[in-house]
């Protein structure tokens, strides 16, 4: 297997890994604290309003998926890395940068807090960031 598909398979099985985390606690965060009744939120204004009136826990239990998903990401990219024969420090700090713009892009389009933009950006890159020095740097033959 050529290495760039080595590099690029482990890094879709880590967003994947992200994928799946987040979409869980978003879920449960959905139940916990569902939107206002017979909201529309295809309407740009509905959904901002529903989102200033969203209690902290709201974003909090948000934020924790995030860097969550992040961890899963960078260790399943750095697993999926080095059983490839990648370098799995490379493929899981990928994974963590691309996590960090995706959450950068998401956390500036949509109304939030403050500190949830910072620890959404933050955080995810920071935690990938670990999860790929835990990941082992060598590779396999």
């Amino acid at each position: 297997m050529k290495p760039a598909l080595r590099n690029i398979l482990a890094v879709v099985a880590g967003a994947v890994a992200d994928g799946v985390v987040v979409g869980l606690t978003e879920v449960f965060n959905h139940r916990l604290f569902p939107y206002p009744p017979g909201i529309d939120l295809a309407d740009p204004a509905q959904r901002d309003a529903a989102m200033h009136t969203a209690p902290a826990g709201a974003f909090g239990l948000v934020l924790a998926g995030i860097v969550m998903g992040a961890l899963a990401a960078g260790l399943v990219a750095g697993w999926v890395g080095r059983r490839l024969g990648a370098n799995p420090r490379h493929v899981a700090t990928v994974t963590g940068g691309m996590l960090a713009g995706v959450n950068a892009l998401n956390a500036f389009r949509l109304w939030h807090p403050w500190w949830f933009r910072v620890g959404a950006v933050g955080l995810s890159g920071v935690v990938s960031w670990w999860a790929a020095r835990r990941s082992g740097g060598a590779t396999v033959s």
